[in-house]
């Protein structure tokens, strides 16, 4: 069944459980529903995106023009694990496991 958003609808549209007289009209508020503020000339719907809505669009798009992986970074570090240079630094690694963990689950105060 198509739902025609645009037409106005032919069929009954009192809501379940109300009940509501032939000779009753329905009642009506005098301010505009939220629905109606919105609504341009034409009769179409508007929308405003707010600057921080943009800026958050903005930076999604970059992200996705990026590459998933660092190909010269990986290359790199597998022929240091190769020859034996990569070593890792335990304690620096630990402080940065340490900064995520607070940065997602801050201690009470």
């Amino acid at each position: 069944m198509a739902i025609e958003f645009n037409k106005p609808s032919t069929k009954n549209n009192t809501a379940v459980g109300t009940q509501r007289s032939g000779n009753t009209p329905p009642k009506t508020s005098a301010s505009p529903q939220p629905d109606e503020a919105a609504k341009t000339p034409n009769g179409g719907d508007q929308v405003a995106i707010s600057g921080h809505a943009q800026r958050i669009q903005s930076l999604e798009t970059q992200i996705r023009q990026m590459p998933e992986v660092d190909v010269a970074r990986v290359e790199k570090i597998k022929g240091a694990i190769a020859d034996g240079s990569f070593k890792v630094d335990a304690e620096s690694t630990a402080k940065k496991m340490l900064a995520m963990e607070t940065s997602i689950h801050p201690p009470p105060n």
